[in-house]
């Protein structure tokens, strides 16, 4: 079982996990679950089963203390997990970054936020191709196969955006093929063992990488490297209970986890949850807006 998605879905339990006196009674969301989507397009790393035995643990854990019931529900696709958060089906949502900017119509503004793991707060995304291979620019790679991951749009729009201003189509257009991995390992193996030409990534899964086998450093070479970006976050709707969202956020972002909760943070390598803040996202905004003024589209 691999750590991110699972990580993230149970610092989304922990949100809920000791109640408090600030949790307001009369609120309308304390009779009914509250209920945090995400989708397969998403959760990279993990398939349903996994995740819903994690959250099970969890769940189990947060009836000890709490009377407010949550929910999990995983979609198949970013599509429909948009559609049912508009709806009001759902009253969070995990989703890749560039969806959260695109989702700001009905995200709360103050309740948006990001897991941490390691020591950044923010990911790099490498392109990575052979240190061998005679190829040396990107437009050499024209027609080639890419390899990267599920859930990592926001790396593939850093993508889309350096294609664009060498004046070449976007990653769906300049790569004959596409292939979506579950994980970051297999999308640098695939590149390592010559299945792929090119391979994307967040940074820190090369560092890991490397760590393991210490012959990928020397096999590959680094053809771009982004900003520091955020890449996936949490948002709850806009009619989400005030008063809720600052009982959840007195729980989960200024309090210390028990020691219990701690050991299920390292085990995960979870570092802290923070609000997701407008300086935090700049970055990530600047690249979505470059992204469709290149594309000739408002955003």
């Amino acid at each position: 079982m691999t750590r991110r998605i699972v990580s993230l879905f149970i610092s989304m339990a922990l949100m809920f996990l000791h109640p408090s006196p600030a949790w307001p009674e009369t609120s309308p969301s304390a009779l009914q679950p509250i209920s945090i989507g995400a989708s397969v397009e998403s959760s990279f790393e993990a398939n349903e089963v996994e995740v819903e035995i994690i959250f099970s643990f969890l769940y189990n854990e947060m009836l000890k203390d709490l009377n407010q019931p949550i929910e999990v529900k995983l979609y198949e696709s970013n599509t429909e997990l948009e559609q049912k958060f508009r709806a009001g089906e759902i009253q969070a949502i995990f989703i890749d970054s560039t969806r959260i900017l695109e989702l700001e119509d009905i995200i709360h503004p103050s309740a948006r936020y990001v897991v941490q793991f390691g020591d950044s707060l923010k990911q790099r995304f490498v392109l990575l191709a052979r240190a061998n291979d005679p190829r040396q620019t990107l437009p050499d790679y024209r027609n080639g196969k890419l390899s990267t991951c599920m859930g990592h749009m926001i790396g593939k729009r850093y993508l889309d955006v350096l294609l664009l201003h060498s004046g070449l189509p976007v990653t769906d257009e300049f790569f004959q093929e596409t292939l979506t991995m579950r994980n970051i390992n297999s999308t640098i193996i695939d590149l390592f063992f010559g299945k792929v030409d090119m391979a994307l990534v967040p940074e820190y899964g090369l560092t890991l990488a490397i760590e393991l086998n210490p012959q990928i450093d020397k096999q590959l070479r680094i053809v771009s490297r982004s900003e520091p970006l955020i890449y996936q976050a949490i948002g709850f709707r806009r009619d989400f209970p005030q008063d809720s969202i600052v009982a959840i956020e007195s729980r989960f972002i200024t309090q210390e986890p028990s020691k219990r909760l701690r050991r299920l943070f390292d085990l995960v390598k979870i570092n802290t949850y923070y609000r997701l803040t407008e300086d935090a996202l700049k970055e990530t905004r600047a690249l979505n807006e470059e992204y469709y003024r290149l594309m000739g589209n408002n955003f």
